[in-house]
């Protein structure tokens, strides 16, 4: 290419480049390119930390929108120790000076934008640009549950006294609140939750979920009135433990975060004791798990948080092959098959004796109640239809392990009594 049709060149007569000009010239680019090169190296020996600072810059910028406007960039000006998770995806908490920003990544299964709640500790620090947008003052005092597996976390942090209110109270197992709700002290919400109850209760928060759209659930009432729900979205989580870490949700709501994470690290501790020593069977048993339904077998997918708990405990589950997060199908030709092999049966459902469960007659033609142990999560049932496993068991993977382990290897944990299974006999 010809610089000189693009460049002026001082010329001795100001009218034609003089030939010491024009080698100036080209000698300048020539530099120009060495400089390239060079820009170049520096890129790519630092192209890494070059994309990290960009991508921060844009996520940040795409924190700031999706907090909004200037309370967004007061935010992002600020400094902040993040609380790491080590097992849990599905929210983070961020430490500012006088106050918490607690995000919930997926409130829903369709939602296109997280949830933030600021948690306010010390109102001085919190900047005025944000106080429109949803706050919670902590510690809460008073508040309200939609589900049952937000109890164990309250119980664990000492807080049971602030539970107010709670959707249908005759599934809860625990103790303490049904006692409360004996003595009035706890209100039943009904399904879908009263709004009018809400509103007169005033509670400092509202524990809730979702799986589609909260307002097909019942929600758009709670929404539309700007009370203060916050999402509890713990079952979607793919391992057991990341589950039982929600308890820094709930630990940060309570202003007992230093509390909460030593809870979470015991739970840690003893469900990884647990699978050390269930890691050193051999063999493996041979786990069916789920039941017939309408003509096929329901079962939990083999990539499901509970499949994990089965292999940590030291089972082998028939469909682990099997890449699905959720309850898959699995035709009655296959199970016939597949279930020869299997040793011990969790069926999952709400059989107390093993009579109860061979009223399906089906389960006499698929031959796979000879010879095998059958253990249901029964053990511990209210009057009225609720089940301790589901509110419990799931958000304390540590015990149980235990259980399970018990099931599939009993000489292995000797001193440890079935809390949730009971053999079906």
């Amino acid at each position: 290419m010809d610089f000189r049709n693009l460049l002026p060149l001082r010329g001795s007569s100001g009218l034609e480049p003089d030939s010491l000009s024009l080698v100036n010239i080209e000698y300048q680019f020539k530099n120009v390119k060495v400089n390239f090169r060079q820009l170049w190296y520096i890129f790519n020996m630092y192209k890494g930390l070059i994309l990290l600072i960009c991508t921060f810059a844009l996520s940040g910028n795409a924190f700031a929108q999706s907090l909004g406007g200037i309370c967004g960039r007061k935010i992002q000006q600020k400094k902040f120790l993040k609380i790491q998770n080590k097992y849990a995806t599905g929210y983070s908490i961020k430490r500012y000076k006088g106050f918490y920003l607690l995000t919930i990544k997926k409130t829903w299964d369709k939602a296109s934008k997280p949830q933030h709640i600021f948690l306010v500790e010390n109102s001085l620090f919190f900047p005025s640009t944000c106080q429109n947008y949803f706050n919670i003052k902590i510690p809460v005092k008073k508040v309200a549950s939609l589900s049952t597996t937000h109890l164990p976390a309250i119980d664990l942090l000492g807080e049971l006294k602030t539970v107010a209110a709670f959707s249908n109270l005759k599934f809860a197992f625990n103790e303490e609140i049904k006692k409360s709700e004996k003595a009035g002290e706890v209100f039943e919400l009904g399904s879908p939750p009263s709004s009018e109850r809400l509103l007169a209760l005033k509670p400092d928060v509202i524990f809730s979920y979702a799986t589609t759209d909260p307002k097909v659930e019942g929600l758009g009432s709670l929404i539309s009135l700007k009370l203060p729900l916050v999402f509890i979205s713990e079952f979607r989580e793919k391992h057991p433990l990341a589950r039982a870490e929600w308890i820094k949700v709930f630990g940060v709501i309570y202003n007992k975060l230093d509390l909460a994470k030593k809870k979470f690290r015991e739970i840690e501790a003893k469900y990884n004791e647990v699978t050390e020593v269930a890691l050193q069977t051999r063999p493996k048993k041979r786990v069916l798990i789920g039941e017939l339904s309408k003509g096929v077998w329901k079962a939990p997918g083999g990539a499901s948080d509970l499949i994990t708990l089965i292999t940590d405990a030291g089972g082998e589950y028939l469909w682990s092959n099997d890449k699905s997060e959720s309850t898959i199908n699995i035709n009655v030709e296959k199970v016939l098959v597949d279930s020869a092999v299997a040793e011990v049966w969790l069926p999952h459902n709400m059989s107390l004796t093993k009579s109860d469960l061979l009223k399906n007659e089906l389960y006499k033609k698929l031959n796979i109640t000879e010879n095998i142990s059958i253990y249901n999560n029964v053990s511990r049932l209210t009057e009225s239809g609720g089940n301790d496993y589901w509110e419990t068991a799931l958000m304390r993977p540590d015990l149980l392990i235990q259980d399970l382990l018990k099931v599939f290897h009993p000489i292995l944990i000797p001193g440890h009594d079935l809390i949730w299974y009971k053999q079906l006999d």
